[in-house]
């Protein structure tokens, strides 16, 4: 079985993660299952993520707006995944409108008569 990443947030969790978008300063969990032996994690050298890891699980703090990749790493130096996130300063606000405009109903002509 391959390994997979979950992401546990305070009110979410989410199962086999490869990306995620988070907001910045959004604190979680990533836990690495189905992977036998002990990982080793390895993110992009950049101030988007704070990690502290034990084994195969790890504390995550989004500290800065951008892009980045954590890559695990078994005993043997294979990868075993690989996890983008993307961390962003704000959500933008739900459409309220989507701009549509309708004409007046036409009945449905028979084309048989």
């Amino acid at each position: 079985m391959a390994a997979k990443a979950n992401a546990k947030f305070t009110n979410v969790v989410a199962y086999n993660v490869v990306k995620l978008d988070v907001k910045l300063s959004e604190k979680f969990t990533i836990e690495i299952v189905d992977q036998p032996d002990p990982v080793d994690w390895y993110a992009m050298a950049d101030e988007v993520l704070a990690i502290t890891q034990e084994g195969n699980l790890a504390q995550v703090e989004a500290t800065g707006v951008g892009s980045t990749k954590i890559r695990l790493y078994n005993s043997a130096e294979q990868k075993v995944l690989e996890i983008a996130i993307e961390v962003f300063e704000a959500m933008p606000d739900p459409a309220v409108d989507l701009g549509l405009k309708a004409g007046d109903p036409e009945p449905k002509r028979n084309k048989n008569r």
